[in-house]
């Protein structure tokens, strides 16, 4: 029988100084509804001082993995919108794997450096990350390429400089840098539960030259798949920290708030409800660390991100579920940031794929791919 060593207990790394006092001030619902209500959706200005302060590190760092996993969970705790998901992770990867030195100096540099902003898309309008859910289609002609089609769900979209996308290509897939100014790019806003900026971003013969390949053509899709692994892992990083946000946030109401004389926390039935919510944000955190350790060490992922993904979307959602309903009428209220960490958990359960898709790659894996359709 073949034994199963576990994997050691994993720490989280220090935050890069300054990034936990810029946070101070959060979660602000107020602040949030602000943001939501004007593009780009973010604050530019804390977006700018922290890529100049190197508070996310650049993806080719392999060592420092874990403090970009770890500034992802404070984000997710403190319910601040930013691009660092879509713009920074996704993007950073796809162009690391997918380019060559060329991408990496014209692309890579500048996305790391904040100099121009970026935005990647990845799927169409069916919303699926298999192969055949990428709906643009790149033709050569004697110029360089032609694209036609629409990639959907793009958080950030509309203020990007830069759009990352994946088109199929002849019998493969190939990504391209296309200058939202572009003839025939056109972009439109999608409201979402997550309010984070998504777009659909329609292509009509959009012409580009041969330099905006990024790689090899035809070449990209297992690349930028290596990617989205790592970008998963990100996410479910950012999750956590949500799901942790709103248990403390629950603890804290429980304790001070008053029915029949005491306080709700000395219910059995609430202690054990808070306690299965502990339960399911440390088992998470923990999972998150690990496959954070797996990719510093080098070593390769295989199915870890699905099974990650398939772990923390449910388990990040029902915490925040509990949370609302241990909140009773305060729950509903605007002004508290439970519904935050809500929207931000429930909008990420879809992107880079569901629980539902990520079960069946793990399923694939083991199985064989499915023959009952």
């Amino acid at each position: 029988m073949t034994s199963v060593r576990p994997l050691p207990p994993v720490s989280p790394p220090p935050l890069p100084p300054g990034f936990e006092e810029s946070l101070r001030d959060w979660p602000d619902p107020a602040a949030a509804e602000a943001l939501a209500g004007v593009a780009p959706g973010y604050d530019t200005a804390w977006w700018r001082t922290a890529l100049g302060r190197g508070w996310f590190p650049s993806p080719d760092r392999r060592s420092d993995f874990g403090v970009l996993v770890r500034a992802a969970e404070r984000l997710g705790a403190a319910a601040m919108p930013t691009p660092l998901l879509n713009g920074f992770v996704l993007g950073g990867f796809a162009l690391l794997f997918a380019g060559d030195a060329r991408a990496h100096r014209e692309h890579l540099a500048p996305l790391v450096s904040g100099e121009r902003r970026y935005a990647t898309g990845l799927t169409g309008r069916e919303g699926s990350y298999a192969p055949d859910g990428t709906h643009l289609v790149a033709r050569p002609n004697a110029d360089g390429w032609v694209l036609d089609g629409a990639v959907c769900f793009v958080p950030h979209a509309a203020d990007a400089d830069v759009l990352l996308v994946l088109a199929r290509s002849g019998d493969g897939h190939t990504l391209f840098a296309v200058d939202t100014a572009a003839v025939g790019v056109s972009t439109r806003l999608l409201p979402t539960l997550g309010r984070d900026g998504q777009c659909e971003i329609a292509m009509n013969a959009v012409r580009l030259p041969a330099a905006a390949v990024v790689g090899a053509p035809g070449e990209a899709w297992p690349l930028v798949q290596s990617a989205v692994d790592r970008t998963l892992i990100v996410q479910c990083a950012d999750m956590v920290g949500a799901a942790d946000g709103a248990l403390r946030h629950t603890v804290e109401h429980v304790k001070t708030r008053h029915q029949w004389g005491l306080p709700l926390g000395v219910l059995q039935s609430v202690q054990h409800r808070c306690a299965d919510m502990l339960t399911d944000v440390t088992a998470c955190r923990d999972a998150v660390y690990a496959a954070a350790a797996l990719v510093e060490a080098g070593e390769p992922l295989g199915t870890t991100a699905s099974v990650l993904k398939a772990l923390c979307a449910p388990r990040c959602r029902a915490v925040s579920a509990a949370a609302h309903q241990l909140a009773g009428g305060e729950g509903i209220h605007a002004d508290v940031p439970l519904h935050l960490w809500y929207r931000r958990i429930k909008a990420s359960e879809p992107m880079l794929g569901g629980p539902r898709f990520h079960r069946s790659v793990l399923s694939d894996a083991l199985l064989g791919p499915s023959t009952t359709g």
